[in-house]
């Protein structure tokens, strides 16, 4: 639906031959159980297209395989529409287009975007209903960033481009820009004080003078000496503290500086924001689910985000620390990590308003309250699809909650999932500070078809208010973080998360005509790290591990030693195939226990150990978790699985992940990720970080972390043969080394390329980069903010209003 993006044109698909393109239609059409109208899926078009090879004769299956059968390798679907054929062709990420065929085949013609949302409306409202209602949503015309066409590689490399495109900047126009450049910097203050000039500087040629006298002064020195010695002399020079604790920092930073005025280049750029005391204070948002750090795993709507996000709040704090300690200016960096206070804590600290994150100076959690229309504090917990109508007045009473605990703004707002994002984005744009928002995953990839069929899941999820809310906190960022390339782009198999979000429609409520471009350079892949202290190998003892172990143990041999777990193991010594997930349906739990039951290989080679959620429905209060409570309270009560499987409520392993996960390993077992579709993959990362081999979800982000038949195994979940395979090639008696090797890959493949450290560096470093682009480029930002308000007041407003009227 991008004109000349494509190489497929409407002659392509004519010299396929006419009468055999139709041919093929006819047959998958004769898929439907609808014959009027309806959509076929990727897989069922390459079924039908195997189907249809085998009606033609031998001798032109392969010309039809060149031909067709290239058109049918990028199809994503075909929609039929009375005597219409719509298929979808994806070439590339970000790269689709749409062409209507008659089924008499005698008409090809290619479709743009507006005329694709009708044909597809027309499949639910009728052709008489469909665009009437026209509410159009288009964000091309509001690119801040000049969008690079680019190859596939460079999505999400966001950082590096922006520099690249900052350095073009600075050489074509030397005459505005640099003293911009220079502005920026002067700007940057602490406690009132400039940071890194006396006074901000104007003249670049005078600038460049005293950089050279000031290197001139500090090559007399040994590196070692402190510049505490040298700052009267460098005052006189215009210059402040904050630009490095010892001459040998502070000579490297000027350097930078000296060499970027002389000569731009993005790799000094990106070294000199590397290393600047830009950020003092951090906010991060998190608003659904608990939000603690003990007893909240495993309760509804919370997992690894809150284990993600205290993680990296002490990262953060930690690299922060450490760059103002070398820039040689005495402060001590903050990070809150801002949340719903639930007075109905049930046991847990979500009542606290203000608690201190264990193993951080300055870093905390500060909760704020929902409150309804009339000013009552909401006492107990509600799900994230329902937390909508009260975020703008959270936001409001968060801001005054933030100021009085600061005395100040944040220098960075970062947002997490579709409610914590929304909410940032509105503090960020009161404070005008820079905005990163991390959607985690994206709820629309993760139910088939939920845009079009919005209204028949429109009572339990609310997806109009919550894919609109998506769009418009993403489009109110200056760096979209994602964690891996599938999150944004996908792969051959599937489209990625943002990718789903480019073009779409809500029938009868609103058209997404451009939602994001995956192309963008505000998109950064960041992937997390992993706690390395808590979360390693079976073989590294540390204090306590044998004891913990042993109860794990017991939890899982032991059938009375865990109230409320289900399952009793006939034979304990059997390797154990372990997952642990919150019960959502996109975790694919049941999924993998039906798989488990439907190849006999299995349950004669291992055991499955569940950890997860509660094992009766009466015990949640969340209406998808109770489905899957029930679907697998019914599995487990096959003949098949009795004792091969054990089912652990998550209670009860809260302080034991790390254990559960050096305990399989001990035993040659296997970590299991079965999801659906799975944004990034926390579990993997700890269970590989603790030396235990995965089989994971070939969908979504553990194509990023495992390599696949190397340092794990990924696998279709809709194939329980590929499960079999990897597991018993893994379990093989003959293969212990094959095991051995997969353990030793995956703790390389963590320690090498998922750290803390590495992805605060990264974050902060972009902070400045997107904070330099907007002082150059200063109005950009602000007219795209302008259509997103406008868009919030105009329609999320009103979609809230319509969704929880009580609410109004």
């Amino acid at each position: 639906m991008q004109p000349g993006l494509s190489r497929w044109s409407v002659r392509d698909w004519c010299n396929a031959e006419l009468d055999e393109l139709a041919a093929f239609t006819a047959l998958l059409r004769e898929s439907l159980p609808d014959q009027r109208a309806g959509i076929v899926l990727r897989d069922q078009v390459r079924r039908s297209f195997q189907r249809f090879l085998q009606t033609r004769p031998a001798g032109e299956r392969a010309r039809l395989r060149r031909g067709l059968g290239a058109h049918v390798d990028i199809t994503e679907e075909v929609d039929f529409l009375d005597g219409t054929a719509c298929f979808l062709l994806r070439e590339e990420p970000g790269m689709r287009r749409a062409y209507a065929i008659s089924l008499a085949g005698d008409l090809v013609h290619l479709l743009d975007v507006r005329g694709f949302l009708r044909l597809r409306e027309s499949l639910v409202l009728g052709r008489s209903l469909a665009g009437h209602i026209d509410f159009g949503i288009d964000f091309r015309p509001f690119q801040v960033l000049p969008e690079e066409a680019g190859s596939q590689a460079d999505i999400g490399s966001g950082a590096a481009r922006l520099a690249r495109m900052i350095e073009g900047a600075l050489r074509d126009d030397p005459a505005a820009l640099p003293p911009r450049l220079l502005a920026w910097l002067g700007g940057r203050r602490l406690a009132g004080r400039s940071l890194l000039f006396q006074t901000p500087p104007t003249d670049v040629a005078g600038l460049r003078r005293r950089l050279r006298q000031a290197q001139e002064l500090m090559a007399m020195l040994p590196a070692s000496v402190p510049m505490a010695d040298l700052e009267a002399e460098f005052a006189l020079l215009g210059f402040a503290p904050g630009w490095g604790r010892s001459v040998g920092r502070a000579q490297e930073t000027l350097a930078l500086l000296e060499r970027l005025l002389r000569d731009p280049r993005a790799e000094d750029l990106l070294s000199l924001t590397n290393r600047l005391p830009l950020v003092q204070r951090i906010l991060l948002v998190s608003v659904h689910g608990w939000f603690a750090q003990k007893d909240v795993l495993g309760r509804p709507d919370t997992g690894g985000q809150v284990v993600y996000l205290l993680d990296q709040a002490r990262a953060l704090e930690k690299h922060l620390r450490r760059l103002w300690r070398e820039a040689g200016v005495e402060i001590e960096p903050e990070v809150l990590v801002l949340t719903r206070l639930i007075p109905e804590a049930v046991g847990t600290t979500c009542d606290q308003p203000l608690e201190r994150i264990q193993g951080a100076r300055r870093a905390s959690i500060l909760r704020v309250p929902f409150r309804g229309p009339d000013g009552q504090v909401l006492r107990p917990w509600i799900s994230r699809f329902q937390v909508w109508p009260y975020l703008e007045r959270f936001a409001e009473e968060s801001l005054g909650a933030i100021e009085r605990h600061w005395g100040a703004p944040p220098d960075l707002v970062a947002g997490n999932y579709a409610d914590g994002n929304l909410t940032a984005s509105l503090l960020a744009r009161v404070w005008g500070v820079p905005l990163v928002v991390v959607a985690h995953a994206l709820e629309k990839s993760k139910y088939l078809l939920s845009d079009l069929h919005w209204r028949d899941l429109e009572r339990d999820y609310r997806f109009s208010v919550h894919f609109l809310a998506d769009i418009l906190a993403t489009n109110t960022a200056d760096i979209i973080q994602t964690s891996s390339y599938q999150e944004i782009a996908g792969g051959p198999r599937e489209m990625g998360q943002y990718e789903t979000y480019e073009a779409f429609t809500l029938p009868g409520c609103y058209r997404v005509y451009s939602g994001f471009n995956i192309h963008s350079s505000r998109f950064m892949i960041n992937p997390p790290g992993t706690d390395t202290e808590r979360f390693h190998p079976f073989g590294d003892s540390r204090a306590g591990d044998e004891a913990r172990e042993q109860q794990v143990e017991r939890m899982v041999v032991d059938p009375e030693a865990v109230p409320g777990a289900l399952g009793a193991l006939r034979d304990p010594t059997k390797p154990l195939l372990l997952t642990m997930a919150r019960l959502d349906r996109i975790k694919n739990l049941s999924g993998l226990v039906r798989s488990f039951a439907r190849r006999p290989g299995l349950p004669a080679a291992c055991n499955l150990l569940i950890v997860s959620g509660v094992t009766r429905s009466e015990d949640s209060e969340d209406h998808e978790e109770r489905e899957q409570i029930r679907i697998l309270n019914e599995l487990m009560r096959s003949e098949l699985l009795r004792g091969s499987v054990r089912w652990l409520p998550a209670n009860c392993a809260r302080l034991l992940v790390a254990d559960f996960y050096r305990y399989v390993a001990r035993r040659r077992g296997i970590f299991v990720q079965p999801a659906l579709y799975e944004a990034f993959g926390l579990t993997v990362l700890e269970a590989m970080a603790s030396g235990l081999p995965v089989v994971a979800t070939c969908y979504g982000g553990p194509a990023s972390i495992i390599e696949d038949g190397v340092s794990g195994f990924l696998v279709d979940p809709n194939r329980p043969a590929d499960l079999e395979q990897a597991t018993l090639a893994l379990l093989a008696a003959d293969g212990e080394g094959r095991w051995e090797a997969v353990s030793r890959a995956g703790l390389r493949r963590v320690h090498e390329h998922f750290s803390w450290p590495g992805h605060a560096r990264r974050l902060i470093m972009a902070q400045g980069l997107y904070g330099l682009w907007h002082a150059l480029y200063p109005t950009q930002r602000e007219v795209r903010r302008g259509y997103v308000a406008a868009l919030h007041h105009l329609l999320l407003d009103r979609l809230i209003a319509e969704a929880w009227p009580e609410q109004g």
